[in-house]
């Protein structure tokens, strides 16, 4: 009987971290096509460099799979993702408490090349690397959508020195007007951005 329970036990921990091992790869295969198609630095973004002016999810539709699409994130995908990042910010404190040295970005609403650009002077994200994110990463502009997902990928990863605290903007009742709940149905229907507001509800309020 011991026995039994033993092995019943040795393969739920085997499983879980297969499936761990399966969702660092989604992260990193979701990292990669989110990087793809954008003008970025081949050296820091690990990647080749490839079309400028690309379409922005939401008017290619994210699960859509079109061959014309630069990029495509499945929506299962994301889903995933999405169900991980409500657990990562659960398991982790309301007010943050860290340490120096961390750079420290302010709004970014949908300006997702602005982003790239300031990984690309700042350094993109790694372990000895630390961010904080102060919030409203939606809304207003052209690819919030891009932006929200490689900011959830990147705190995935790195869960220890990567953090984002919530906005105004991480918000459904802000989020619905300003059009962040345009670009999520456009790309993958109501029920994915309600989705991506429940992760919202559990994120950080602020940091010392």
């Amino acid at each position: 009987k011991n026995f039994f329970f033993q092995s019943f036990g040795n393969k739920n921990i085997m499983a879980q971290a297969d499936d761990q091992v399966e969702f660092e790869a989604m992260v990193d295969d979701m990292i990669k096509k989110l990087l793809d198609g954008w003008d970025k630095p081949t050296r820091a973004a690990g990647l080749s460099r490839a079309h400028r002016g690309m379409a922005s999810l939401a008017s290619l539709g994210g699960s859509s799979g079109k061959a014309t699409s630069p990029i495509v994130v499945p929506q299962k995908d994301v889903q995933l993702l999405l169900r991980k990042m409500k657990d990562i910010f659960l398991s982790q404190s309301m007010l943050l408490e860290l340490t120096a040295p961390i750079k420290i970005v302010g709004d970014i609403h949908g300006q997702y090349t602005d982003l790239l650009r300031m990984f690309e002077e700042c350094g993109w994200p790694q372990h000895d690397i630390h961010y904080l994110f102060l919030g409203d990463y939606v809304d207003r502009g052209p690819n919030g959508l891009e932006a929200v997902l490689l900011l959830l990928c990147y705190k995935a990863k790195y869960p220890s020195t990567f953090f984002m605290l919530r906005g105004n903007h991480e918000c459904a009742a802000i989020n619905r007007i300003y059009g962040f709940c345009d670009e999520c149905k456009r790309a993958y229907g109501l029920k994915l951005w309600k989705q991506f507001n429940d992760v919202f509800n559990c994120m950080p309020v602020a940091a010392s």
